[in-house]
């Protein structure tokens, strides 16, 4: 009787813990799918840049070194925020 009660109470413990795993790969899913939407938005915000950056240039002559050095701190943002992902 009490290997049947400990074995039930193991079998609880570990749905527990696999329900747990689940909830956390889900968890993880969704904040990466998150970052790639984020990703792809900077490179559209970026490519947007670029032109808007060429045109200043040309028709004004005017240059946008003070938005890439932004840019460059947007960068080191995603890149800590992949290194949370990964511990």
């Amino acid at each position: 009787m009490k290997q049947t009660m400990a074995y039930y109470n193991f079998r609880n413990q570990l749905s527990e813990k696999e329900s747990e795993i689940r909830h956390k790969v889900k968890d993880k899913e969704q904040v990466e799918h998150m970052l790639a939407a984020i990703k792809d938005r900077l490179n559209e915000l970026k490519l947007h840049l670029a032109g808007m950056k060429e045109r200043l240039d040309v028709e004004f002559r005017i240059t946008l070194t003070i938005f890439l050095a932004k840019n460059d701190q947007d960068r080191c943002l995603l890149k800590n925020c992949r290194k949370r992902l990964t511990r």
